[in-house]
């Protein structure tokens, strides 16, 4: 599957190494895992979030989430926040943001994508 880092690559910022952006969180069960991708950038930030989860065959499968942004206030021109993911837990996930409000969602909830965003 495709990551936004290899996509576009870190032309915009001075921590360019992937490492530094990248998290992985699992779900208890062994099942799952969910990919958290922050792609930084001055102008147009964003972050994906690649869930891979094994079907019934025993194989991985992926799909990127577009989890909900929240609106900040206006912090150098950029006016919103991704969240950051808390815990994966069978059919929910948990994030948060930088003010401390968290919320539980649902992944059937979540809408979802094929490809991953890319900063602008």
């Amino acid at each position: 599957m495709e990551s936004a880092h290899s996509i576009r690559g870190f032309g915009s910022t001075t921590e360019g190494d992937p490492k530094n952006w990248i998290r992985i969180i699992s779900d208890k069960s062994g099942k799952a895992l969910l990919i958290e991708e922050e792609i930084p950038n001055e102008v147009g930030p964003c972050s994906n979030y690649l869930l891979v989860q094994v079907d019934e065959n025993g194989f991985p499968n992926g799909i990127y989430l577009r989890l909900p942004s929240r609106t900040t206030g206006d912090h150098g021109g950029i006016n919103y926040e991704f969240p950051r993911v808390k815990f994966l837990q069978g059919e929910t996930i948990g994030i948060y943001f930088t003010d401390g409000r968290a919320e539980i969602v649902k992944i059937k909830d979540i809408d979802k994508a094929t490809r991953p965003s890319v900063p602008g």
